[in-house]
Order: C-alpha cells, then structure tokens, then sequence
C-alpha cells in the first residue's frame, strides 16, 4: 500500500487519515506579545549596541569623549541622514524612557555611600546643580523660540 506525501495547505497539515493543526501553535493574541516583546528587546539591544560601539570607540581611540556619548552621535547622525528610521527604536526606547526612573535607583544608593562628602560640600554641590539646571533650561528655551521663528 502507498502512502500519500503530507501536503502544507491554510495552515493544517493534512496527512491521507488524520489533520493536524501545524500553525499557529499558540494563540494569535499570545503570538502578537510575543512579537511585541521579541521587537522591543531587539530595539534595546540595538540601542545597546550603540552605546557599546561609542564606548569601544572611545576607548580603542583614547578620545576625552565618554563612550555612550560617541553612540548617542552616531545614533542621531544615522536617524538625520536617514540611514535609521524613528520607527526602529520606537519600543525599546518607549520601555526605557517610561522606566527612567527606576534606571536611577543604583545610583541613588550608590550617593548614599558619601553622605560625609555631601555634609562636608553639600552647598556647593546644590549650587551647581542648580545654576547647571537653570542654564540648560535658559539654552534649551532660547533654541526653541529661535528654531520656532525659523519655521
């Protein structure tokens, strides 16, 4: 007796006595966040390899720059010629961005450990970081109400 080949045919695999549902193997609803999930960690990782080829940069080159700042460059460059698009990052920076403040607490625990140099220069420390958040906040309204009356 011949047995007929299995033939793949809208997504069932049909064989001469029985079919076998082939695809999809789990829900579409579940396959969607998996996709979703599988998109955003390839977006971080993208990221990631940004920040990680400007660190190796800088350091292989022993330029004064810091690394992810090299990465951060070479990211905006590829998104203003048009070699990357906003769209490829979306996700994963969406995740990081929303997450922000958690990406802070090692860092805060980590200033914990110099309480003694912050009561000994607290002041000045408080004083910088003000006068620094002023002055960026000044350069940042004043280049948008120049761009603003460009456009």
């Amino acid at each position: 007796m011949a047995t007929e080949p299995l033939t793949f045919s809208s997504a069932v695999l049909r064989a001469p006595s029985r079919a076998v549902r082939a695809w999809p193997l789990i829900s579409p609803r579940w396959a969607a966040t998996l996709g979703g999930v599988v998109r955003m960690v390839a977006q971080m990782a993208a990221l990631w390899a940004f920040s990680a080829g400007g660190s190796a940069l800088a350091s292989g080159m022993h330029l004064p720059v810091p690394g992810n700042v090299i990465g951060m460059c070479a990211l905006f460059g590829g998104l203003a010629s048009g070699l990357l698009r906003s769209e490829w990052f979306e996700s994963g920076g969406g995740f990081l961005t929303k997450h922000l403040a958690f990406f802070f607490v090692p860092v805060t625990v980590g200033v914990m450990a110099f309480g003694s140099t912050f009561a000994r220069a607290g002041t000045g420390i408080v004083a910088s970081l003000l006068i620094s958040t002023v002055l960026g906040y000044a350069v940042a309204g004043i280049t948008t109400e120049r761009l603003a009356k460009r456009s």
